[in-house]
């Protein structure tokens, strides 16, 4: 009985295949070389963002996403309780295009990103 449960409980916690595949550090890297570009990062952390832009004022974001609409290898995520240095704003959407070949993302239109750090949860 108690192994029902905890199988029910973790299949209810399961992310969608798209928040699971973009958990993690991603940096921009130059589309011509592949060499990372230094300061531009994305990390989405279960729910979590935070995004740093070194040269750009604000330069540091941190706040909540939820996805907002999925389509083919496209999602629409809503980002709120979006905190920088100077203030917080408002919610916005931004769209992640995910290349699962490359295994790449493009997010509001930059990119593309690759991942340095991990927190991929591999399906079941």
């Amino acid at each position: 009985m108690v192994l029902i449960i905890v199988l029910l409980g973790a299949a209810c916690n399961r992310m969608p295949s798209e928040d699971q595949f973009i958990q993690g550090t991603w940096q921009m890297i130059d589309s011509e070389n592949s060499n990372f570009i230094r300061g531009v990062l994305w990390t989405f952390d279960k729910g979590e963002f935070k995004a740093d832009f070194d040269g750009l004022a604000p330069n540091h974001f941190i706040g909540n996403y939820k996805i907002q609409s999925t389509k083919e290898n496209r999602i629409v995520l809503e980002l709120f309780n979006v905190e920088t240095e100077i203030k917080k704003e408002s919610s916005r959407t931004i769209q992640v295009v995910i290349d699962n070949e490359k295994e790449e993302l493009r997010i509001d239109r930059r990119g593309p990103f690759k991942r340095i750090r991990s927190n991929y949860i591999l399906p079941n």
